[in-house]
């Protein structure tokens, strides 16, 4: 589906990384996992940071920039952490960018250039109580702010390496948020790009720009119910089943019942709506043209 580069936080390609993005490539996508450390993984934060001091975050980050140079422009670009330095850099700054995950820090968009890229979509992801986070939340809201193909998601807790699953911090329940919006994001967007010629044939026999975009937006967003109503469906059905067996499990539970779904959806629209929004600003003749 989509190629990803994806860099490791401070502490290393850790195995949390990699199952990670083990995770992406079962989903489908092609994952590569510059290790910009030569190997090396440390216990903490702080081990971590003290040996970026001493080799040199300038250095790291032009490793981070030059693993990128084997790998065709057209990808996405992911970072934890540390690792967003190359990944937003290279979204910002390398032409053909297919978008940003930039997930527990966000830098300053005036640090790569002026403005981030109007047609480069983004997502930004961390906790809303991690201090790491917090200093860089300033960041993160100027860039959405800024353009609207960009979207921030906020999960609640202050663990701040919350997607490795190597590591104390590990947060499951926001681990699986996050891997379902990138998921989702993906399916949706890749499902669009391959109507491109469909859209183009649209176009050239004088379709609306504006009436393609909301006929690919609602039947995105048609899909999307259907999944969630099956998705809840069986979600209910399931922890009825699982309260005769585990404690503290509760058949109604507003957080995974009402505001999962909301936030799912919330993704799937910036899904369908980013790529329709390119697809309907593309010449019909190139469009006729797409394979």
């Amino acid at each position: 589906m989509t190629e990803v580069v994806l860099y490791h936080h401070v502490q290393g390609l850790t195995d949390g990384v990699r199952s990670f993005a083990d995770e992406l490539r079962e989903a489908g996508h092609t994952v590569h996992t510059p290790d910009v450390f030569d190997g090396r993984t440390f216990d903490t934060i702080e081990d971590g940071m003290a040996f970026a001091r001493e080799t040199g975050f300038g250095a790291l980050l032009e490793r981070g920039v030059a693993a990128a140079d084997g790998i065709g422009p057209e990808v996405v670009y992911a970072g934890f952490s540390f690792g967003v330095m190359p990944a937003q850099q290279l979204a910002q700054t390398r032409p053909g960018a297919k978008g940003a995950l930039l997930m527990y820090s966000c830098l300053p968009v005036s640090e790569f250039g002026d403005a981030w890229p109007g047609d480069v979509p983004a997502q930004v992801h961390g906790k809303d109580a991690d201090p790491f986070f917090l200093e860089d939340l300033e960041a993160a809201q100027a860039l959405v702010d800024s353009t609207d193909h960009a979207e921030l998601f906020l999960y609640p807790g202050e663990e701040h390496l919350f997607a490795d699953s190597s590591l104390p911090a590990y947060d499951a329940g926001a681990s699986a948020l996050l891997m379902a919006a990138i998921g989702i994001y993906g399916l949706m967007a890749y499902s669009v790009v391959q109507r491109t010629q469909e859209l183009g044939v649209r176009m050239a026999l004088g379709a609306q720009a504006s009436n393609i975009r909301n006929m690919v937006i609602r039947q995105g967003m048609v899909l999307a119910g259907v999944g969630l109503v099956i998705g809840i469906t069986g979600a209910f059905w399931l922890t009825r089943f699982l309260t005769g067996f585990l404690f503290g499990v509760k058949k109604w539970d507003p957080m995974a019942f009402i505001l999962t779904p909301i936030f799912l959806c919330a993704v799937a629209l910036l899904a369908v709506w980013v790529p329709a929004r390119r697809a309907t600003r593309v010449d019909p003749m190139s469009a006729l043209r797409f394979e």
